[in-house]
């Protein structure tokens, strides 16, 4: 659905593994981008929020499932796990209880 700008038949297509790019799979640039996105929420009457905001939901998601910050830390592409916990260590608020409880079930 929202990727149908990406998906018209193109001979000339190139994968580059971009979740939003041109028809020829180049990426999109910044100006266009921003023109595509606001299309994008308008024509499914979605909230008005900034792409980057997917980004900081994804991570935050994955965390509270559960995921360990250093595969959320690569999946984001930070360049080290210290942003990643720096930016989302309140989201595991529980972390020093369940790792106490962890160790006390284990010494029982």
């Amino acid at each position: 659905m929202i990727l149908q700008e990406c998906e018209q038949p193109n001979r000339e297509f190139k994968e580059e593994d971009f979740v939003v790019c041109n028809p020829d799979g180049r990426p999109v640039s910044i100006g266009n981008f921003h023109k595509f996105w606001t299309r994008i929420q308008t024509k499914t009457n979605m909230r008005k929020i900034r792409f980057h905001d997917l980004r900081h939901t994804c991570a935050s998601l994955l965390l509270a499932l559960g995921t360990h910050p250093k595969v959320v830390q690569e999946l984001l592409g930070h360049s080290s796990i210290k942003i990643t916990l720096d930016m989302y260590s309140h989201l595991m608020p529980n972390m020093h209880s369940d790792a106490v409880n962890k160790m006390d079930d284990l010494l029982r």
